[in-house]
This record gives C-alpha cells, sequence and structure tokens, in this order.
C-alpha cells in the first residue's frame, strides 16, 4: 500500500567525516532547517552538510552553496 501525503518533512543530513551519514530533524520550516544546517556546518568543517525532504514515498536531497554556508549576500535567510 502506497502513502501519499503533501506534507514535506524537512531535515539536515550530516555526514560526520564525510564518512558516517546522521539525520537530524524534522524541522517545522525550511528557515529552520537551514539555520541548523548552517550552526552544524560552523560548528565542523570536517562534515557534510545537505538538506533532506521528504513527502510522502519521495526522498530529495542536495547541497548547499559555499556561499549560502558563509551568508554572503544573495545567499541568505
Amino acid at each position: 500500500m502506497s502513502i501519499r501525503t503533501n506534507k514535506v518533512l524537512r531535515y539536515v543530513l550530516v555526514v560526520r567525516g564525510f564518512v558516517e551519514p546522521e539525520v537530524r530533524g524534522p524541522y517545522a520550516t525550511e528557515h529552520a532547517r537551514d539555520s541548523a544546517a548552517r550552526s552544524l556546518r560552523n560548528a565542523d568543517e570536517n562534515n557534510g552538510v545537505f538538506w533532506l525532504n521528504v513527502q510522502g514515498e519521495d526522498v530529495k536531497t542536495g547541497a548547499y552553496s559555499n556561499g549560502f554556508m558563509e551568508g554572503l549576500p544573495g545567499f541568505t535567510q
């Protein structure tokens, strides 16, 4: 049986030492998730930090740009 939902669950995927995956969340909003991702990246630059969205059975993940992580103009929220 397939479960369908319009609700998007937002997580941060942290890959410790670029080897060991860890999922944080879910976060209530995209802004809360992205702020947490920035904090995690600032706490330890030896980890990969990615966004992860789950909607029903659909899972999408992606990378944050360096500009976003560094809070450069045009990349901030």
